[in-house]
């Protein structure tokens, strides 16, 4: 039921700015497709990270993403992005910590 009715959604954090003037809102976001209601159905939502991934196109976006582009800009620390990722192993390996 939920796999039918189901349109998207979206997560978000609002993270402290690096500079300390205030925060700045991160997002993940899920559009339901036939994947989503897929996996969704089977109970294999262990799987939605990877359709997200590959569902860019679609508007989709991982938080680690997020995260990641945050602290490119410089919005973020590397601290902030550390603590809040998924993939700390990732994370890691991106922030050369």
């Amino acid at each position: 039921m939920v796999s039918e009715s189901l349109r998207g959604i979206i997560s978000h954090q609002l993270i402290p700015k690096a500079d300390g003037t205030g925060r700045v809102l991160a997002l993940e976001i899920l559009t339901n497709t036939p994947a989503v209601a897929n996996v969704i159905r089977e109970a294999k939502t262990y799987m939605l990270p990877g359709i997200i991934q590959t569902g860019k196109k679609q508007g989709m976006r991982l938080m680690d993403d997020t995260l990641i582009d945050l602290y490119d800009r410089g919005l973020i620390s590397s601290e902030e992005a550390y603590a809040r990722a998924d993939q700390k192993q990732i994370m890691r390996q991106h922030l050369k910590m």
